[in-house]
This record gives structure tokens, sequence and C-alpha cells, in this order.
């Protein structure tokens, strides 16, 4: 986790995308929304 203070944005996002992971169990779904979180953590750091 990155505990810097300017990127809340990029923690509630987060935050957000692991509830939408977890209300969803479509198993192929959940996959997809997991390597578009790395993809945007990977661009954000």
């Amino acid at each position: 986790m990155i505990g810097i203070r300017s990127r809340s944005r990029t923690d509630s996002l987060s935050t957000r995308c692991r509830r939408v992971v977890m209300t969803a169990d479509r198993g192929w779904k959940a996959t997809a929304l997991g390597l578009l979180i790395v993809l945007s953590l990977s661009m954000v750091l």
C-alpha cells in the first residue's frame, strides 16, 4: 500500500474495485478486474 496522502484518490478507487470484485463473484470478471487494478497501480507507481 502507498503511504502517501495525496494518493487518496487511488486508495478510494482500489477499495471500490475490491468491493466490486467481492460483490461480483463471476470468476472471469473478477480476474479481469484484478488485472485492471494491477495495471492501474503499475501506471500510478
